[in-house]
């Protein structure tokens, strides 16, 4: 009797306690990362199957303890089977995005397959045009952390190509006489070596890992200023930190895995004259060394997507009398980057993670590109 009196009160508690927290929100909820809007009531009340449905998918997404029990659910995915329906679980505390491994990264290779030329052709178009008015193009691709340590990836994943089209792309692009390719991949798998240069909880590089790329695009710079050698100075010096990255808590568990991240100390001094701007028009934020200006690089724009934030935190704006950010979601075009883009600029990074679609479709983009083009032979005047 105790036992079937227990049952019973134990299931009107998991069928009334969602209710009542729904009535009364009685009990805070750490609200779920899941990067939708949840669903409303219905505007238009009425019999119809519509409406029905609305109503359906309002009470799923706004029940009571809703996020609680996902979490729940998906802590006891996570920790006894190590599975999760967003992310695929690795070994070592390694994490990977499902969408990324097995959509995002097939919809490139298929892409590619079919537009690498016209993708080619649109880059170097683009760089043409730049460098007939004395502007360098330096080109990166970044490569996910799954081909980096594969020994890390589980089974549930879609197996990486070996050879994918996406890095193909690039070392095509490295043939072209308008730009300057930096192999990100080969000089990660370098320092790999000796530290780690990807997050486990998050699909970033860690600064570590910028900081050797961005030292190679201040070599290319200076190479093409005519220096004798690159201008940056302050070598590498790393710090940690405890971390739960985006993939981390992208999984709504009650309690998100965490790891020691590798930072860029930054061991270098402020100039006195530096300045930062904020957001102004499809830039982000500039920073400027009117004084000491003579004695640096010429101005810098990067065009590119979050990797380049590590660029930033590894001291790359210290090697040039101004910088300007830009990141894709703030460029719908390439024409609108090439009307926007300051004059005083001499050096153009663009940079793209390998499944940075939106870029791709740009490059592609053969009207557009041809735009973009005649942009920059009006706006920068006759050729240097």
């Amino acid at each position: 009797m105790l036992i079937r009196v227990s049952f019973l009160l134990i299931f009107a508690g998991l069928v009334f306690a969602p209710l009542g927290q729904m009535a009364t929100r009685l009990l805070p909820e750490k609200p779920l990362i899941e990067n939708r809007v949840l669903a409303a009531w219905p505007k238009d009340v009425d019999i119809s199957h519509r409406f029905v449905r609305g109503v359906s998918d309002w009470f799923n997404d706004n029940f009571g303890l809703r996020a609680l029990l996902i979490r729940i659910k998906t802590q006891i995915d996570y920790s006894l089977f190590k599975t999760s329906d967003r992310v695929h679980i690795g070994h070592g505390g390694w994490m990977f995005y499902r969408s990324v491994l097995d959509v995002e990264r097939p919809n490139v290779e298929n892409y590619l397959a079919a537009n690498s030329d016209v993708v080619r052709a649109g880059v170097v178009a683009l760089s043409e045009a730049f460098q007939r008015h004395g502007i360098q193009t330096i080109f990166v691709i970044n490569e996910m952390a799954d081909r980096f340590y594969p020994e890390m990836v589980p089974g549930s994943a879609l197996p990486a190509k070996e050879n994918p089209r996406i890095r193909q792309l690039g070392r095509s692009l490295a043939n072209a006489d308008s730009l300057s390719v930096v192999d990100a991949t080969a000089i990660l798998l370098d320092a790999a070596k000796t530290r780690q240069v990807f997050h486990k909880t998050d699909f970033h590089w860690n600064d570590t890992g910028a900081f050797e790329v961005a030292q190679k695009i201040v070599a290319l710079a200076s190479a093409a200023e005519g220096q004798p050698a690159s201008v940056w100075k302050y070598p590498l010096a790393i710090s940690t930190q405890r971390f739960s990255g985006g993939i981390a808590t992208f999984m709504p568990l009650l309690r998100s895995p965490v790891e020691d991240m590798l930072l860029v100390k930054p061991n270098w001094p402020t100039p006195p004259d530096f300045r930062q701007d904020n957001a102004r028009g499809i830039f982000e934020f500039s920073i400027h060394f009117p004084k000491t200006g003579p004695s640096l690089l010429k101005p810098l724009t990067i065009l590119g997507d979050s990797f380049t934030d590590g660029f930033t935190r590894s001291g790359i704006y210290l090697y040039f009398s101004d910088m300007y950010r830009v990141r894709w979601d703030h460029v719908p075009k390439l024409s609108v980057f090439a009307r926007e883009l300051p004059l005083e600029t001499r050096h153009v990074v663009i940079q793209m993670i390998e499944v940075q679609f939106g870029a791709l479709l740009a490059f592609a983009d053969k009207a557009d590109i041809a735009l973009a083009v005649k942009t920059i032979d009006e706006r920068f005047g006759a050729p240097k």
